[in-house]
């Protein structure tokens, strides 16, 4: 993104901020206390958050690592909790606004109306049950950002898939963010869940990890013990910390890595294309790819009878289709990762997870094994997708 862009997205960003914290204000703040300088207090801490976490993330990118970590996971934590009460404020304003239009006629037809003393109360006690009720979704959300990684077992049923690889088992890993917070623990989790389901290759979407290789090479070690091939294909968070170098030092550790490149698995003479692409767009960082798309796997590989892309972002199940695909595995979106953001997936499916079809092509978009940014996934669990292809 250019400087001028840049700036341009900066100031509509910074001036809706400034109006939704006049509306929070307005409609929370003010309700839970009479005191100004409380109110003042609040307000002007909630306009400084925003800039207060944006500067500590340019530090923090020259200096991963450091106690700066710890301190921007805190305030990202505080941003979702902010997040909880404004969008359970606009839901009961919603309601609030329904009850006020019942007394308007309950008024106009000559009955006896609650006081607005009475009214004044219900938005103090709801703002204060709102104030509890988030805390708790930030509670529940790191719990199951942490502890609840599920394994999410889905069959695909593909005509076109040959006999042969019928049965045919892939897990599906993507976002695990191996860095800052996910570390080596995390790691051995994910390797021995993979294990258990006994696949035939394992893939990986993009986004393994989130800092430079010799500060995160050490926490991929449990990988060598994966008990099936794997594949993997970069995201934006691997083209942030120079993949060139990660290039090199991922095959080492017997990972393989498809980026415009593939590799053909054989069960006698039917042959399983497996190809893959590194993301095509980022907002910042990064080395500057020249992105060919889907169809130029294609075009160098041999005749196959199935085709499969890794893919991070699922935005580009089009040209996978056009491309002559057949199955498709992306992540990316973290299915949200957390609510309210998680009902976005309800609209658009490029940024929701789930197995999707676009005319003959079949994906699978992973809500993640792991997070990004604070440690907190509510209503929407990290998951190891078991993938098991059948012809019928």
């Amino acid at each position: 993104m250019s400087p001028a862009r840049y700036l341009i997205f900066i100031s509509i960003a910074v001036f809706f901020y400034v109006v939704i914290t006049w509306w929070f204000r307005k409609r929370f703040i003010n309700t839970l206390t009479k005191n100004k300088t409380l109110r003042d207090f609040f307000t002007l801490n909630l306009l400084l958050l925003y800039l207060f976490i944006y500067v500590l993330r340019r530090v923090n990118r020259e200096i991963r690592f450091g106690s700066i970590e710890e301190i921007l996971i805190f305030f990202y934590i505080i941003m979702l909790f902010v997040l909880f009460i404004f969008t359970m404020t606009f839901l009961r304003d919603l309601f609030y606004g329904l009850y006020k239009m019942v007394l308007v006629i309950y008024s106009a037809r000559g009955f006896s109306t609650p006081s607005p003393e009475f009214n004044r109360k219900i938005l103090k006690y709801s703002s204060v049950a709102i104030l509890i009720a988030a805390g708790a979704g930030v509670f529940f959300g790191i719990h199951q950002a942490t502890d609840t990684l599920k394994i999410n077992e889905v069959t695909i049923v593909d005509s076109n898939l040959p006999e042969k690889f019928s049965g045919f088992k892939i897990v599906l890993l993507s976002d695990l963010h191996v860095g800052p917070t996910l570390k080596t623990d995390f790691v051995k989790k994910i390797v021995a869940k993979t294990n258990e389901a006994e696949p035939d290759i394992i893939v990986i979407a993009g986004d393994l990890v989130d800092g430079p290789w010799h500060k995160v090479a050490g926490m991929l070690k449990p990988m060598k013990n994966f008990n099936a091939p794997v594949y993997f294909s970069p995201g934006n968070h691997e083209l942030y910390w120079k993949f060139n170098t990660w290039k090199k030092n991922l095959q080492k550790t017997g990972i393989h890595i498809l980026s415009e490149s593939y590799t053909i698995i054989k069960k006698n003479s039917e042959k399983l294309l497996l190809g893959g692409i590194p993301d095509v767009f980022r907002w910042s960082g990064g080395e500057n790819f020249n992105y060919r798309g889907p169809e130029r796997i294609i075009k160098k590989a041999p005749p196959s009878d199935y085709r499969i892309l890794i893919a991070h972002r699922p935005s580009i199940a089009k040209n996978a289709f056009k491309a002559g695909f057949n199955l498709m595995l992306s992540g990316h979106t973290h299915g949200g990762q957390t609510f309210p953001i998680t009902l976005l997936g309800l609209i658009n499916r490029n940024l929701g997870h789930g197995l999707f079809r676009h005319e003959g092509l079949h994906y699978y978009v992973s809500s993640g094994a792991g997070f990004w940014g604070p440690p907190v996934r509510l209503f929407n669990s990290p998951e190891i997708v078991v993938i098991t292809l059948k012809t019928h």
